[in-house]
């Protein structure tokens, strides 16, 4: 029961997303750094099974990632020892969006996360200089993302957007309507907050 509540820290679609993040990332790494990859993950992605054409390939090197992942639960696709914040840092630097322009700032926090799943699931833990480093680049690009949006004239909205005047006024009389205890501590909170 233990086990079950601790493999029930993240939801099934999250999960997917995240090992869709390190399918895109060992891909890469395939391409760009095999070195880093884990003797058993190279044996599973060979270069004779797949089409030359370089965006199919990738393709099918994903899928074939997400098969090895499925088959090994316990067999890291990458080689902790040899992995670098580097490396991840040029993937993210890499990456591009289905019009070839760079993604914004939600796609590099979900490669991130996509990381954190990977060192995570597999019951590792980043050094803390490769943390250290993680947390200078993702303030430089947090920043370099910002400016890029806003020479290009990009609305910079994040977060939540503020309620307006009228529909808190409106919100405040029907719950001053209603009368029960609940809508007055709504009322109340939504005053205060």
């Amino acid at each position: 029961q233990v086990q079950a509540v601790k493999h029930n820290v993240i939801g099934q679609k999250t999960v997917k997303t995240y090992v869709r993040g390190i399918c895109r990332y060992v891909a890469w790494l395939y391409k760009n750094q095999r070195n880093v990859l884990s003797d058993a993950c190279l044996g599973a992605l060979q270069d004779d099974d797949f089409d030359p054409n370089e965006l199919e390939m990738t393709s099918l090197k994903q899928s074939s990632i997400a098969d090895f992942m499925t088959e090994n639960p316990g067999v890291s696709p990458i080689n902790y020892d040899q992995h670098r914040a580097d490396d991840f840092e040029q993937f993210l630097l890499s990456l591009r969006n289905r019009s070839g322009y760079k993604p914004d700032q939600s796609v590099y926090d979900s490669m991130r996360s996509s990381l954190f799943h990977l060192y995570r699931g597999y019951g590792r833990s980043m050094t803390p200089e490769f943390a250290a480093d993680l947390t200078v680049f993702f303030k430089g690009l947090k920043r370099t993302v910002a400016r890029r949006n806003h020479d290009a004239g990009v609305k910079l909205t994040e977060g939540e957007e503020p309620m307006s005047f009228s529909l808190l006024r409106s919100l405040c009389a029907a719950f001053i309507k209603h009368g029960d205890e609940e809508f007055l501590f709504a009322h109340a909170f939504l005053l205060l907050s």
